[in-house]
């Protein structure tokens, strides 16, 4: 073999020798590198366990690969059966994974648990502020919550005329002046509740939060020259039907379907309520200006698809 290919050979030999020296050392370095990133997951996984807040679960879920992720939360799951104490997994993850079917059922047996102590202490503020805590969402007996409340501050406050009356201008809405006026019929300020509970009601028609519907216009079937006029009205709707004229004449009218009625009123300028007992259906409201002789309206309910 001459010198030239002598030395070809060498240097053939001398650059796979680099090669294989440079690949153990990347492999080296891959391993050295795997095994300290699994390390460290592996230490912020045991240091997570460990965790209260859910700011730092947050921050947790953020930093590590998804299957730590779904191990810690089958740990915290089983912590949870195991302890029956579900009130924390449903604070952790609550807001970081609110539709997981595991938060929902935690939520739910925490909700229930806080639902059984507030009837027990009569406590149901507590559990309206408590349940919205746990996820931001209000509580599955919110509603029911709200309506005992109700039920027990009316309870409280309407035992005699006068403490009724009180109660009812302090919440200024028309279920308390209703109220008032069913319990106390001949009370002191019945009068005056009579006429509140016209405008309340008309007031919570307009300042509805999914807002409100036009009302049918009234057509004017004769003239006349008097201070007041009669208005007939035909409820051409399946439900009964209410009706509230503030102006000049505070009244509320119910008429029940497929029935008319007339209705006298001083003229002058109205707002006017409609409302029908049936849930779903949106009230209605507007103004008519009222002048002498006498006026025909019907009401109906048209149905539209989203």
């Amino acid at each position: 073999m001459s010198n030239n290919n002598t030395a070809t050979l060498q240097s053939y030999l001398s650059l796979f020798i680099v090669l294989l020296i440079w690949a153990g050392l990347v492999e080296m370095c891959d391993s050295i590198t795997g095994k300290g990133k699994k390390e460290k997951v592996d230490t912020e996984f045991k240091r997570a366990l460990d965790i209260d807040t859910e700011e730092e679960y947050k921050k947790f879920f953020e930093d590590v690969d998804y299957k730590y992720k779904n191990k810690l939360d089958s740990i915290l799951w089983n912590k949870a059966i195991l302890s029956s104490d579900y009130l924390n997994y449903v604070k952790i993850l609550g807001k970081i994974k609110p539709f997981s079917d595991k938060v929902r059922e935690a939520k739910k047996i925490v909700d229930e648990e806080m639902w059984r102590k507030s009837v027990i202490s009569n406590d149901f503020e507590n559990y309206i502020v408590k349940s919205k805590d746990l996820d931001g969402r209000d509580g599955e007996y919110t509603t029911l919550a709200k309506a005992y409340i109700v039920k027990r501050n009316d309870s409280i406050n309407f035992l005699t005329d006068s403490s009724g009356w009180r109660y009812a201008l302090k919440i200024d809405s028309s279920r308390v002046y209703q109220k008032y006026i069913d319990l106390f019929p001949q009370g002191k300020n019945i009068q005056e509740a009579n006429q509140l509970v016209v405008d309340k009601k008309i007031d919570e028609i307009f300042k509805n939060k999914y807002g409100y519907g036009a009302l049918p216009s009234m057509e004017k079937t004769s003239g006349g020259s008097g201070t007041n006029a009669r208005i007939g009205i035909y409820n051409n709707t399946p439900h009964t039907l209410t009706l509230c004229y503030s102006g000049p004449t505070k009244k509320i009218v119910y008429i029940e379907s497929q029935k008319t009625t007339d209705v006298i009123l001083t003229n002058g300028e109205y707002k006017i309520g409609a409302s029908v007992d049936k849930y779903g259906v949106r009230n209605f409201a507007g103004s008519e200006s009222i002048n002498g002789g006498s006026y025909e309206v019907q009401y109906y309910i048209v149905t539209t698809k989203n």
